[in-house]
């Protein structure tokens, strides 16, 4: 901005000296030749065409303001939005940091109260938490660092954006490296959308498997209370069998006695009788109770087995899944490593273009040594016609590709954003 400034101003100050000139001229040779008025003539006309050059000049600088004042708007939005995202990512680490003190107060108390099974279970979910945890970190310490190279993807991005719009005309040149440009352009756009595509279906399998292994804990608690509604009845039926076995034994101490007594206690005699068999029977029905209970007890320790087998595979699965995610993790930071290397290469052609538009739309002139007015004002007056020349719909084409190039950049990163949203998620079920 300051250089079309000084420029404007130098064009300023030229056309002042030709008005000056044209001005002394015709008082001067008021009855001159011919040839004078001739040579004012052409002076007079320059002046005209320079100063219609710098209102063009004008004009191109009120519009090149406006869309300054747009590119900053746009920017502070940007910056708005990344400063939510940062509060938002504060206050998910400070829930997830008090999530991780209720589990371990939790694991406090189970490993007080539970079997030396579960309590096995238990330390090896906390080992797979840590585990989880620890890439958990990893993940944000990578996508602050794909931030901030997003950041300065825009700012670099900015300055391409202000180098085309000052840059001059295109010619027929220049139509093949304009081709190629946008059909890099294309072949990127395809690589961010092959990209969104895999992190959807990824996102789409961790939702599954989080269903699958909500319904292995539901089922491991269903087990579990089961289990001990089979162990108290077992207690209460054992307490049972061992108060019959007593009685069962004082009876048959009392009928021992009763047999050493006359025979006019027969009646007696056949009462206890029965009553012993009846007991008998009843003893029958309680060992059959308790075997039943036996085999139901063995048939859930066997379920409780399969399920705990079954559990672990779902932890071998999502521990796949966890590898999975780290090498399309790493298959992006290739892809964003290619981003760069093709903006520097962008850039390079763009620099490579300049020259050569430079150096095409500025001939030398062969002026004497003592027009140096006229060669500011001739190399003034170049400058506007290179700016003029510029061919608005193919860099209206450029403009437009690259900001579909950093609107897939958004996405992808808020993909990535929704997927540590979900490893959260899961960590907090374990």
């Amino acid at each position: 901005m300051e250089d079309k400034e000084a420029r404007l101003l130098q064009a300023r100050q030229i056309l002042k000296k030709y008005q000056n000139k044209h001005n002394g001229d015709s008082t001067n040779h008021l009855n001159g030749h011919e040839s004078c008025s001739d040579a004012a003539s052409m002076q007079s006309s320059r002046a005209s065409s320079v100063s219609d050059m710098v209102k063009i000049n004008n004009h191109n600088n009120l519009n090149e303001n406006q869309e300054v004042i747009y590119l900053k708007k746009a920017l502070d939005e940007k910056d708005q939005t990344y400063r939510d995202v940062v509060q938002k990512l504060q206050t998910l680490q400070t829930h997830y940091a008090e999530l991780h003190t209720a589990y371990n107060l939790a694991n406090q108390t189970l490993q007080s109260s539970t079997s030396p099974e579960f309590a096995e279970q238990i330390t090896r979910l906390q080992g797979a938490l840590s585990v989880a945890i620890e890439e958990k970190t990893s993940y944000q310490s990578e996508l602050r660092a794909a931030n901030n190279k997003l950041l300065t993807f825009e700012t670099e991005n900015k300055a391409l954006k202000e180098q085309i719009r000052t840059s001059t005309g295109s010619s027929n040149l220049h139509e093949n490296e304009k081709k190629k440009l946008n059909e890099e352009i294309d072949r990127l756009a395809r690589q961010l959308k092959h990209a969104t595509s895999e992190l959807e279906k990824q996102r789409r399998e961790s939702l599954i498997l989080e269903s699958k292994i909500r319904q292995v804990n539901q089922d491991r608690n269903d087990f579990s209370s089961r289990l001990k509604y089979i162990f108290n009845e077992k207690e209460e039926l054992e307490k049972a069998v061992a108060s019959m076995k007593h009685e069962l034994q004082m009876k048959e101490i009392f009928i021992k006695q009763l047999t050493f007594n006359d025979s006019e206690q027969s009646q007696h005699e056949k009462q206890h009788q029965e009553s012993f068999i009846n007991l008998t029977t009843e003893k029958e029905r309680l060992l059959n109770d308790v075997q039943t209970l036996t085999t139901k007890l063995e048939e859930s320790q066997r379920q409780q087995i399969a399920a705990r087998e079954y559990y672990e595979s779902c932890i071998g699965e999502l521990n796949g899944k966890v590898s999975t995610f780290e090498e399309q993790l790493r298959i992006s930071q290739n892809e964003k490593a290619d981003f760069e290397s093709s903006n520097y290469q962008l850039q390079e052609k763009i620099n490579f273009m300049l020259s050569q538009q430079a150096a095409a739309t500025i001939p030398p002139q062969n002026l004497s040594p003592g027009s140096d007015d006229v060669k500011r004002s001739q190399s003034a007056v170049a400058l506007t016609q290179m700016t003029n020349n510029i061919d608005v719909v193919e860099m209206e084409a450029l403009k437009n590709s690259l900001i579909s190039v950093q609107n897939d950049y958004s996405r992808v990163v808020d993909k990535i954003r929704e997927m540590e949203l979900v490893i959260n998620e899961k960590v907090g079920l374990l």
